[in-house]
């Protein structure tokens, strides 16, 4: 049977990493897409996806913590769908820390890259004051989940 799935999933974080690899203590996430799925059982199946009679697997916990640093404006990323991946987080026991950047701080998708500042695209942007206080966040989140 394949191993049980991560709901709620932050993309490139916990998707990846389900069952958890061995000493993981912490993700970190920067305006990732949170595609809001969230399984309205919280339970990963037994046998193939979409399997008709697949026998339930409750889905293990997640022991890691997670950091997910949001921009209000993403376009991508709507609030709605950070909220349904929060709430399966928490059903999973994660402990997890939401910073969000308001919408008139002028932060958007991809807000720490510098990049982004000769895009013209309206969806993307560079903010230094959230790269600034996202890294920071991550630096703190690691630096205490790592015990350095």
């Amino acid at each position: 049977a394949p191993p049980p799935r991560v709901c709620g999933e932050v993309y490139l974080t916990f998707k990846a990493c389900t069952p958890a690899p061995p000493g993981l203590r912490a993700v970190v996430s920067f305006h990732g897409v949170v595609d809001g799925y969230v399984p309205h059982d919280l339970t990963a199946t037994g046998g193939s996806e979409g399997s008709a009679g697949a026998e339930a697997v409750a889905a293990p916990p997640i022991t890691a913590r997670a950091l997910l640093c949001h921009a209000e404006a993403d376009p991508f990323v709507p609030r709605d769908g950070v909220d349904a991946c929060l709430a399966a987080l928490g059903e999973r026991g994660c402990r997890w820390e939401l910073q969000a950047f308001g919408a008139a701080g002028g932060a958007r998708h991809s807000f720490t890259n510098p990049a982004q500042a000769l895009n013209e695209n309206p969806a993307f942007s560079y903010d230094a004051r959230a790269d600034a206080a996202s890294w920071a966040a991550a630096r703190e989140l690691l630096a205490d989940a790592l015990g350095s």
